[in-house]
Formats: C-alpha cells, structure tokens, sequence
C-alpha cells in the first residue's frame, strides 16, 4: 500500500509541475486543467503520510498541495454577488445540448424554467432542431450556423448536422460569424441593444484539444476572438463551451489579451464537464464580460442528460 501510494504521488507532482508547461507540448496542456483533483489527491497523501509519520513525504504532498491550491484560491466562492431580480437585468443562458442526449423534455424545461432574453446553443443537432421548435418560435430574433466538416471527421458532423446558435427576445444585428477551412466549430457574434444600450455576445463552441491539430486549432479560434472583440469595442459576454479551463496557459492569455473578467472568480469553480464523471469534472464552459458589463449572478443550471451543465448569467450594462 505504502509503494502504491508513493507512485501516485509521483504521479501527482509531475502532473502538477508539467500542467506549467502547457505551451510546450499539447498533453502538457492538457494536465493543466486537474487542478483541483491534484490538489484534493495529494492533500489527502499528505494525511496519510502525517498518520505514517514520513515527513518527507510529507513535506511534499503538502508543499504540491499548496501549489495547486493558490492555483485554485481565486476562485474559492468568497465573494456574494447575487443580486434580487431586477428589470433592468439581462439573462443568457448557455446549453451544450450534446448531440447524443435525447433528454428533449429536460432541456425544454430548463429552457422554459430560466426564461432567458437570450439563449445560446452548442451541438444542435437536426433531431434538436426538431424538438424544440417551439421553444425557437417563442425568440423573435435568431442565427443558426453549421459545424464545418474537419478534416478527419468530415461524415461525422455532416451526417448529424451539428449548429451553433443565438435565440433572442432582443433584436440583434450579426457582426460576426467566423469558421476556419480546417475547423469544424464556429462561433457567432451578435450586437444587440437593451434600453437604449448596445452591447455584444458571442456563442462560442471551440474545438477540443484532443491532438497537436485540433489544440492549435482551438487556439487559433482564441487568438480570433481576442480580434474581435478589440474590433468591436462594445460592452462584450462571451458564453459557450471553450473547452479549456482557467488553469491553460493558453487560456490566461486570452483574459489578459482581451481584457475580459472571467466571471468564476470569487464565485465558484463550478465544474461543467464530464457531468456523468464527477469526480473528475472541470470548467470548461464559460462566460466572460468586459469591464461595462455590471455581473448580478452566474450560476450552473439543472443537469439535463447533456455531458455538459448549462450556465446562467444576470447581468447589466453599466
């Protein structure tokens, strides 16, 4: 037991420091997104070598412990913002449907429960399109656009006819809609206005990092957006699945480039996915404002039979 729990914590440590190195290779990028489990692993290590009176080990589970936790402290749940309801406020909410899930009536009900003023959908899916179209006729304004074919999967995504797509009861004008030729996931741009008070979201789904390609593919979408949003100079929600956490090296430069808050701090780490394998969820689903947008609340909704929870954001323009 003693020589298994040594390995594990070896295992652990160099997970931790390798996740620093994300940049260097797509895998160790990768290890970057655990932060919380490594941090729950070796502190549970370092009790157990306490009780076995090895202080070496010790020292070092707690010492890598530390490391994880500074990591995961900013987002600690140390700071109430949630506000009473307001009319002033503007709620999105954003669903990775998961092409696979057939919970039709769960997702209606989370739909028809949150009332959002503008719904955001990732991996909609003809079956989808189908089952909710009177939830889509209750938005007045709306954009749909298609997951390209990647290059390896290009039967994949054209036999389920995967989309993106922005649902509003506020108008809006498109200012932009952006897909790569080797990519196969879009994201959309929409400018709208709310008393008098014009702001932007986008819905974003961004590729998984599983391979070199597709990381730098993802990647690249991020360094688009960062363009974007510097282009648009309007109060701007980015909402979607990003499919990286905050922990990616690649990640904190897209906040610092952009200039956007990532709306977890203080809050909450709140894990998104893999929903049906808890113990090793992680929050790859965002939402990110500029610095006019006013945050009253940002929370997880129900589980839905999606692979991914849906997140809800009140806000309002400063």
């Amino acid at each position: 037991m003693d020589k298994i729990l040594i390995y594990i914590l070896t295992l652990v440590v160099i997970l931790t420091v390798f996740g620093f190195l994300g940049k260097s290779w797509w895998v160790f990028d990768l290890m970057s997104h655990f932060r919380v489990q490594y941090f729950a692993a070796l502190s549970f290590l370092g009790i157990f070598f306490i009780k076995e009176r090895k202080w070496r080990k010790t020292f070092l589970a707690f010492a890598f412990a530390l490391v994880n936790f500074s990591l995961v402290l900013p987002y600690g749940g140390m700071v109430n913002i949630v506000a009473q309801a307001d009319q002033s406020e503007i709620k999105i909410l954003s669903m990775n449907l998961d092409y696979k899930n057939a919970s039709y009536q769960a997702a209606r009900s989370v739909i028809d429960t949150t009332n959002p003023s503008v719904l955001v959908l990732q991996e909609l899916s003809a079956d989808w399109d189908a089952q909710l179209e009177d939830i889509f006729s209750k938005f007045p304004h709306s954009i749909k656009r298609p997951y390209n074919s990647f290059y390896r999967f290009p039967e994949f995504i054209k036999k389920r006819k995967l989309s993106l797509g922005i649902f509003s009861h506020l108008p809006f004008e498109v200012i932009t809609v952006e897909e790569f030729s080797d990519n196969p996931i879009p994201y959309i741009g929409v400018r709208l206005k709310f008393k008098e008070k014009q702001f932007s979201v986008f819905g974003v789904h961004l590729t998984s990092p599983m391979g070199k390609v597709r990381t730098e593919a993802r990647n690249k979408q991020l360094g688009s957006l960062v363009y974007e949003i510097q282009k648009n100079n309007q109060p701007t929600i980015i909402v979607g699945d990003f499919n990286i956490t905050p922990w990616s090296p690649y990640f904190k430069d897209f906040i610092q480039r952009s200039e956007l808050l990532d709306t977890r701090k203080g809050l909450g780490v709140y894990p998104t996915w893999p929903k049906q394998i808890f113990p090793l969820m992680i929050p790859i689903d965002h939402g990110l404002v500029s610095s006019d947008i006013k945050l009253h609340s940002f929370n997880r909704g129900p589980n839905f039979g999606s692979d991914h929870l849906p997140l809800i954001l009140n806000f309002s323009i400063s």
